[in-house]
Parts: C-alpha cells; sequence; structure tokens
C-alpha cells in the first residue's frame, strides 16, 4: 500500500514539476534529456563495481535498455503536452 501512495505521489510531484516548467519557460525537452543524464550519471557514480562501458555494449541486453531509454523519453515528452496547453 505504501508503494502505491508513493507511486502517486511521484507522478503527481511530476505533473506540477512539468507545470512549472511552463511558468519559468525551461524548455521540457531539454529538462528530460539533462534529467536523464544525471540520473545515469548518479547511478554509474554510486555503483560499487566496476564500469566497462566496451563490455557493457556488447551484452545482449543493451540494445533493449537503450529501447526503453527512447520509450521513456517518448513518455515523459507526451506526458508533459496536456499540462503545456
Amino acid at each position: 500500500m505504501e508503494y502505491l501512495a508513493l507511486s502517486v505521489l511521484a507522478s503527481s510531484l511530476i505533473f506540477v514539476i512539468f507545470k512549472l516548467y511552463t511558468k519559468y519557460k525551461i524548455q521540457t525537452l531539454y529538462a528530460i534529456i539533462v534529467n536523464y543524464f544525471i540520473a545515469s550519471s548518479v547511478g554509474i557514480h554510486f555503483y560499487e563495481g566496476k564500469v566497462d562501458f566496451t563490455e557493457i555494449t556488447n551484452k545482449s541486453w543493451f540494445l533493449g535498455i537503450v529501447a526503453r531509454g527512447f520509450c521513456l523519453l517518448s513518455f515523459l515528452i507526451l506526458w508533459r503536452l496536456p499540462p503545456k496547453r
């Protein structure tokens, strides 16, 4: 039950943040892309193992992860459209 409440809270918070983008004239696409790279960088920074990018790109699951990233980016852009109006 707590996870459901946190999910609803996070979704509402994202919607409010997207509304603030319009108020402060922040371009949504750039903000989403910067957020994506910052989240990736923080994840890599706090990962305690060795990160070898050439090894990662040769993994069988790499293209699926890239596709999921584009789907997430597309979803966030589409989610941004209603508050913009």
